[in-house]
C-alpha cells in the first residue's frame, strides 16, 4: 500500500510539472503571409523604321508565390522631342492613357507609329488582377527614338540548283551591323537569320518546289534599331535542274545478251534511268518506262553487230541528265 501511494504521489508531481511547463509558456503568434501584387519590372524597347515596339513582361506570381492572373493593363506614355529628363509628376499629368485586356497569360507588345524624330519616349504601366486589385505603378521606362534608317533596295531573287539566291543593295555605313532577311510562304513573315547577315546576299535553301515565296530585307544598325523593310519580291521556284549523269558505265558481253552496269546516283529526287543504244548513228531507247536498277540486259541485238550504249538519269520532275560515258560492244 505504501509503495502504491509513493508511485501515485510521484505521478502527480510529474503531471503538475508538465502542465506548468506546457501551459505556462505561449508560442509567438504566426505572422500572416501577405499576398501583394508586384509591379512590372521588365520592358524591352525596339525601333523598326517608324515603328516603336515595347515588349512588356508581367510578373507571374504574387508575393506569396501563388499564380497571378492579369485581366487588364493600363499604359501611361508620352513622346517628347526634347532629350531632357522629364519630371515624373509632369509625365503622369501629360501622358496618354491606354487600356488593354489580356485574354491569355502572355506578354504584351505595344506598338506605336512615330511621326516626329528624334526624341525620347516614356512609358509606365500598372495592371489589375482577376480580383480587381491594382498593382503598384511601374517605374518610368524611357527610350531614345532615332531617325528611321534607310532600308536596302533592289532586292532580287534567282532560282539556282543549290537554292534561291537573294541579293540586294545597301548604302555603306560604318555603324551598320548587317541585315535581317524575312520570308513568307503564306500571310506571316518569319526571320530567316537570328544574327545579322554580314553580306548583302544569301542562299535560301529551306523551300519546296512550285510554291510561292515572298522575301524582304532590312538593315540593322544597333542592337535596338532596325530599318524599315525593303520592297517585297515574290518567286515560285521551278525545278529545271537535271540530276548528274551516271558514272562508270561498263558493258559485259554474254552469250545472247550484253550486260550493262553503272554507279548509283545519290540524289533524293531520282525517278529512273534511261538506257539508250546507238546503231549507225540512230539512237533507240531500250527502257520505255525507265529502270530503277543500275543493271540492264540488252537481249534485242543481232549477233555480230557492234552497238554503242549510254545511260541518263531522270528526276521526279522529268528533268533528264546529260549522257553517261558511252561504251561499245559486239553482240554474241
Amino acid at each position: 500500500m505504501a509503495i502504491w501511494n509513493n508511485k501515485k504521489k510521484g505521478f502527480l508531481i510529474y503531471l503538475s510539472v508538465f502542465l506548468t511547463v506546457s501551459c505556462g509558456v505561449k508560442a509567438p503568434p504566426l505572422q500572416p503571409v501577405l499576398k501583394l501584387i508586384p509591379p512590372v519590372e521588365n520592358l524591352n524597347f525596339y525601333q523598326k523604321g517608324n515603328s516603336l515596339l515595347a515588349s512588356i513582361s508581367f510578373p507571374e506570381s504574387y508575393s506569396d508565390g501563388t499564380p497571378l492572373e492579369i485581366k487588364k493593363v493600363r499604359l501611361h506614355y508620352k513622346f517628347y522631342k526634347s532629350n531632357k529628363i522629364i519630371d515624373s509628376r509632369r509625365f503622369l499629368k501629360e501622358s496618354i492613357l491606354e487600356d488593354f485586356v489580356l485574354e491569355e497569360r502572355k506578354n504584351l507588345v505595344f506598338k506605336k507609329e512615330m511621326k516626329d524624330f528624334p526624341g525620347k519616349f516614356y512609358i509606365s504601366i500598372f495592371f489589375w488582377d482577376s480580383r480587381g486589385k491594382r498593382s503598384p505603378i511601374s517605374k518610368i521606362f524611357e527610350f531614345d527614338v532615332k531617325e528611321p534608317l534607310k532600308p536596302p533596295k533592289n532586292l532580287e531573287a534567282k532560282v539556282e540548283e543549290n537554292g534561291i539566291n537573294l541579293k540586294w543593295e545597301a548604302e555603306k555605313d560604318k555603324e551598320k551591323l548587317g541585315f535581317f532577311l524575312y520570308f513568307s510562304e503564306g500571310k506571316e513573315f518569319k526571320r530567316v537569320n537570328q544574327e545579322p547577315l554580314l553580306k548583302n546576299e544569301f542562299v535560301f535553301k529551306d523551300f519546296t518546289w512550285d510554291r510561292e515565296y515572298r522575301f524582304k530585307v532590312s538593315s540593322i544598325y544597333e542592337k535596338f534599331y532596325e530599318s524599315n523593310d525593303s520592297e517585297e519580291i515574290s518567286i515560285v521556284p521551278v525545278d529545271k535542274f537535271p540530276p548528274p549523269p551516271p558514272q562508270n558505265l561498263v558493258a559485259i558481253p554474254e552469250e545472247g545478251f550484253i550486260l550493262l552496269r553503272w554507279d548509283k546516283i545519290e540524289v533524293g529526287d531520282l525517278e529512273k534511268y534511261n538506257v539508250y543504244r546507238e546503231e549507225d548513228g540512230k539512237r533507240k531507247l531500250l527502257t520505255l518506262n525507265g529502270t530503277k536498277s543500275t543493271e540492264f540486259e540488252d537481249r534485242t541485238g543481232e549477233k555480230g553487230k557492234i552497238y554503242k550504249y549510254f545511260v541518263t538519269a531522270v528526276d521526279k520532275k522529268g528533268n533528264e541528265s546529260l549522257p553517261s560515258n558511252s561504251v561499245e560492244e559486239r553482240f554474241r
